[in-house]
């Protein structure tokens, strides 16, 4: 890098003192940019291990090439009897599984003691409470659901967002038909 100088000075959010972004979790073992992890979005966008996107990328290509790999076997080599578009499902359905993976692994490991948590709607946190596991982001909001009129979810602008720190103690993964909201992120807070 001669003749580069890299700035690594970040900008301090005012209410807790602390950097308002965060660099790659990994370092330049990911590439020389810092911020590439976050997709660009470096204040809005999560990934605190710096392998969510890389387990996105993994599932997709495992995805797509065991499918492919799968076709060849079935229809003795010919290529041009490969539906690319089962292929290209599959990769997606390996996007999903490279995402939830980590989450699912986060899910069995020992938490700290407390946590960030977001939700969006009316001000305040109150028992019953359901949460997402994380501060206020883009990702975090889709995951909440609250974009999405559907019956039994009161639907809440991304502006509402707010984000609390709580104990990991108060944190319950939801159980029910509503179990798998928690590979997503979601919770419900009892204090």
């Amino acid at each position: 890098m001669e003749g580069q100088i890299r700035q690594t000075v970040l900008p301090l959010d005012r209410k807790d003192r602390r950097s308002a972004r965060s660099t790659n979790p990994i370092g330049e073992k990911g590439g020389t940019n810092l911020y590439g992890y976050t997709g660009g979005d470096p204040v809005n966008a999560v990934d605190p291990s710096g392998h969510e996107l890389l387990g996105a990328g993994i599932g997709a290509v495992a995805g797509g090439l065991g499918d492919l790999a799968w076709q060849l076997a079935g229809n003795g080599g010919n290529i041009n009897c490969v539906d690319w578009g089962q292929v290209a499902a599959v990769a997606l359905i390996g996007v999903g599984v490279g995402l939830i993976g980590p989450a699912a692994l986060e899910a069995l490991a020992p938490e700290a003691e407390e946590v960030a948590v977001s939700r969006w709607g009316r001000p305040g946190l109150q028992a019953g409470d359901w949460v997402m596991k994380g501060p206020v982001s883009p990702q975090n909001y889709i995951g909440s659901g609250k974009w999405f009129p559907n019956p039994g979810n009161e639907v809440a602008g991304y502006s509402t967002g707010e984000t609390f720190t709580v104990p990991s103690s108060s944190l319950d993964w939801p159980s029910g038909w509503d179990w798998p909201k928690g590979l997503l992120g979601q919770r419900i807070y009892f204090p």
